[in-house]
């Protein structure tokens, strides 16, 4: 997937794939929201969030592994929890064979193995694994906000704005940077946590966490020329992700 060494770091192939992320994401299978296990979704995004943690898997893999676990729970009634921690934990499984090194495969999988968390095989396992990509046609490509957010991050930070104290620091880029990333990794982790982002695209997304960065920052104007440009997205895009992500 795009996340691999900063593809946006070559200018030759940046419009390129920049394009061809636009282009999938536009196939992406609609979310509609309609799950009645849908209060149980947070729960099951934080457990996945809390094993991505524990084995120090990237972050496009919990991405997408939530971007499957909302198409699929969409359309299927899953009444048993032990079913909905198969099904988030296969998701799971899925997308760290398709976005991490085999290593952290491995891992994953030797923590199903002892968990005690679900009754399910390994049988049970292949079947909902099977049923999965089936459901996915074989094809999981799907470009999440993590995978746009660096790219944006690139116009987003780096540079010397005012701030609310109307001066400049010394060291300014620096500390613009390091507030950036923390600033839109938390509101990253925001969009995941509530569905109401999964109706948006992620490129939309990922540009709503820059701006609420950016207004969490203070920095002037909020939303800028350079930004508006590069992402393709303008104020009135984004100014409804903004104020769910601000409350």
């Amino acid at each position: 997937m795009a996340n691999d060494a900063h593809w946006w770091a070559n200018a030759d192939i940046t419009a390129d794939i920049y394009a061809s992320m636009k282009r999938k994401e536009e196939q992406h299978i609609v979310f509609v929201g309609q799950s009645p296990q849908l209060h149980l979704r947070r729960y099951l995004v934080d457990w996945m969030a809390i094993l991505c943690e524990k084995f120090e898997i990237d972050r496009h893999v919990l991405h997408l592994a939530v971007y499957m676990l909302d198409r699929f729970m969409d359309r299927y009634a899953i009444v048993q929890e032990s079913q909905l921690h198969l099904l988030a934990f296969t998701c799971l499984q899925i997308s760290t064979k398709f976005e991490e090194r085999e290593e952290k495969v491995s891992k994953l999988s030797t923590y199903h193995g002892q968990s005690t968390i679900t009754s399910a095989n390994k049988e049970d396992y292949l079947q909902m694994e099977l049923l999965l990509l089936q459901f996915f046609d074989w094809n999981i490509t799907a470009p999440s906000a993590a995978h746009f957010l660096g790219y944006f991050l690139t116009e987003a930070s780096g540079k010397c704005e005012k701030s609310f104290r109307n001066d400049y620091r010394d060291d300014c880029s620096e500390y613009s940077n390091v507030y950036m990333h923390k600033y839109t990794n938390y509101f990253l982790e925001i969009s995941l946590q509530d569905h109401a982002f999964s109706f948006a695209k992620p490129s939309l997304i990922a540009a709503s966490c820059i701006a609420a960065s950016r207004v969490c920052l203070q920095l002037s104007p909020t939303w800028t020329a350079g930004l508006t440009k590069i992402t393709q997205y303008k104020w009135e895009h984004i100014g409804p992700y903004i104020e769910r992500m601000l409350r």
